[in-house]
């Protein structure tokens, strides 16, 4: 018989590198100036790493959905294990990461670090092996922490979504997805300029990062299309 025409438009671009499908209902967005690109036009160094599994979310997916480096931009990529689940190697290469950090940190003027644990494991459904992920991320914090201070720097903590605080469902069993809850954004600045800001109050989130981390390079002039800062200057 004769094939019937079909108009078809799906949700979105799911192919970004064959622009597939075709049609969409709502078009990708086209990000301009991301973070990096514009770092990178004020001649700031960047270092950005993670291990396998979470490198392309910290370059990539981060970057705006470009492979393409800012100049004074460097990646780095820590090999995952293969051919396991986490929660029997719960600790990841967190530490493996921290060491090529620390070993890195008076090189660039802003590290930006995905450790996977919270959420690969926490992809598992172990509470177990989830706490110990966690521990893991600890003890490299403390690491990173005072190399940060002693360089007197700033170091910024949060998550880009909820995976290992909520790990059982109404029926109780385990919960393998993200969830939406708010999730912490901690400042460990020891440094005189904590004294010229204070955190700012409203519905903040992700989006409101990449200004906040301009403001503390001493970069205000960010594009005017960024969402607000975390942070007020006083």
């Amino acid at each position: 018989g004769q094939r019937p025409e079909v108009y078809f438009a799906g949700l979105t671009e799911y192919q970004a590198d064959d622009h597939a499908p075709q049609n969409q209902l709502v078009p990708p967005i086209n990000l301009s100036a991301p973070l990096n690109v514009f770092l990178g036009q004020q001649g700031i160094s960047q270092f950005a790493i993670s291990e396998s599994v979470k490198f392309g979310h910290i370059t990539y997916y981060f970057n705006g959905n470009s492979a393409e480096k800012a100049p004074l931009e460097d990646h780095f990529e820590v090999p995952s294990d293969q051919g396991i689940t986490f929660d029997t190697t719960p600790a990841m290469k967190s530490a493996g990461i921290t060491d090529q950090v620390l070993a890195n940190l008076s090189k660039y003027r802003f590290i930006r670090i995905n450790y996977p644990g919270g959420d690969m494991v926490g992809h598992t459904g172990n509470l177990a092996a989830t706490v110990q992920a966690l521990e893991a991320i600890d003890a490299q914090l403390a690491r990173l922490a005072q190399a940060v201070e002693q360089l007197g720097g700033v170091l910024i903590i949060t998550a880009d979504h909820g995976n290992a605080e909520a790990m059982l469902d109404q029926n109780g069993a385990p919960k393998t997805s993200h969830t939406t809850n708010p999730v912490p954004c901690i400042f460990y600045d020891h440094t005189p300029n904590a004294q010229l800001y204070r955190l700012a109050s409203g519905h903040l989130g992700l989006s409101n990062l990449a200004s906040t981390i301009a403001l503390l390079l001493d970069q205000p002039n960010y594009p005017a299309a960024w969402a607000t800062p975390l942070i007020e200057l006083l």
